[in-house]
């Protein structure tokens, strides 16, 4: 994971971190609609009880993770349509029908769209917070009736010389009072 090659990067050198954690949407939604999971394994496993056709938000990185743990069901995936990609998804016995190649941001209401033309039982995403698109999302999720299982982001572990800064001000502040800045 690039966290901890970046950790381990820091403690070899003795160099001070500022990590930028980007502000998560996650705990302000309260729905029974909505699963929270932090793993893809337990993402599946709520997804194989709730719905045959399971579309994907989550890229195509992860995605035969996803299609060896969804046996039986209709796996549809939103992926970036770039030739590597459609030819993964082909290489996956993925068929047309299952793929839907898409460049974003997408708002709320081409997502609601989308999610009905898709037919999804199940909609799986990441936590990818406000700059991700996750409102967009999730809302049309609950406005469509439709169980939406959030992937939540690893917690990172740091130690040593490392600053964790939740917004950009706290950064300018932050590179400010180390560093002279004109």
């Amino acid at each position: 994971v690039l966290s901890d090659t970046i950790l381990q990067v820091q403690r070899e050198l003795g160099i001070p971190l500022v990590r930028y954690n980007r502000p998560s949407d996650i705990d302000a939604v309260d729905n029974p609609l909505i699963y929270k999971t932090d793993s893809i394994d337990s993402a599946c496993e709520i997804a194989m009880t709730l719905g045959q056709r399971i579309l994907l938000t989550t890229g195509s990185k992860q995605l035969a993770d996803y299609l060896a743990r969804l046996p039986g069901k209709t796996v549809l995936a939103r992926v970036l349509p770039t030739q590597e990609v459609l030819a993964q998804c082909e290489s996956y016995g993925m068929t047309i029908d299952q793929i839907f190649a898409l460049k974003g941001p997408f708002s709320a209401e081409f997502n609601e769209a989308f999610y009905r033309y898709c037919g999804a039982d199940v909609v799986i995403t990441k936590e990818s917070g406000t700059q991700g698109g996750f409102s967009e999302k999730v809302a049309p999720c609950l406005a469509l009736g439709i169980p939406c299982i959030v992937v939540v982001r690893p917690q990172t572990r740091v130690s040593g010389d490392v600053t964790e800064l939740q917004d950009l001000c706290g950064i300018e502040q932050y590179l400010a009072s180390r560093f002279s800045v004109c």
